[in-house]
């Protein structure tokens, strides 16, 4: 992991909260921090996981200021122990399941934008160069092949004209049709 990766998953998380309110948001900017670490599914999972980590961080906030209003933290005043111990538990559970919906979805959607990059690279080149970043090896560029395995039209209609055969072994062109 890198530095661009942590940017691209802050960006993700950005766009993860500022579309949260629309349902599973959190695999929106998990896709959007994977499509940017580009096409390598491990790379763009990690992304994806770390836009959830910051994602998950003001929920975590919002948790700790409910266990601080409910009297965590301020002694015993508040509430008898057996209430204490149970709202604990219950909001534990709370924050177990908020954190496993913001980070896991996440870090699926940065699963989902890693295959994104990796099966349409000309875009995610595009808008790479459109919020400002340099190219590097694992973009596409105009005149050269990316890292795993794309190739531009060209460069495979120039692969399918090279000759099979070893040097030297010139052979007769054969006609395929009946002459009849």
């Amino acid at each position: 992991m890198n530095k661009s990766t942590a940017i691209h998953a802050l960006i993700g998380a950005l766009v993860g909260a500022i579309t949260s309110f629309i349902p599973f948001s959190t695999v929106i900017g998990g896709a959007l921090a994977g499509f940017l670490e580009g096409p390598d599914n491990t790379e763009g999972f990690l992304a994806g996981l770390l836009a959830g980590i910051f994602l998950f961080i003001p929920a975590l906030g919002s948790l700790l200021f409910v266990f601080g209003f409910l009297g965590f933290g301020f002694g015993l005043g508040g509430l008898p122990f057996e209430g204490l111990a149970l709202s604990f538990v219950i909001l534990s559970f709370i924050g177990f399941v908020v954190g496993l919906y913001t980070i896991g979805a996440a870090a699926v959607g940065g699963f989902i934008g890693a295959w994104a990059a990796r099966e349409y690279p000309e875009q995610r080149y595009r808008f790479r160069d459109t919020l400002g970043f340099s190219t590097d090896s694992s973009v596409t560029t105009a005149g050269g092949n990316a890292d795993h395995g794309f190739e531009p039209a060209d460069s495979k209609q120039e692969m399918n004209t090279h000759s099979a055969e070893p040097p030297g072994s010139e052979s007769e062109p054969t006609d395929s049709f009946d002459e009849r």
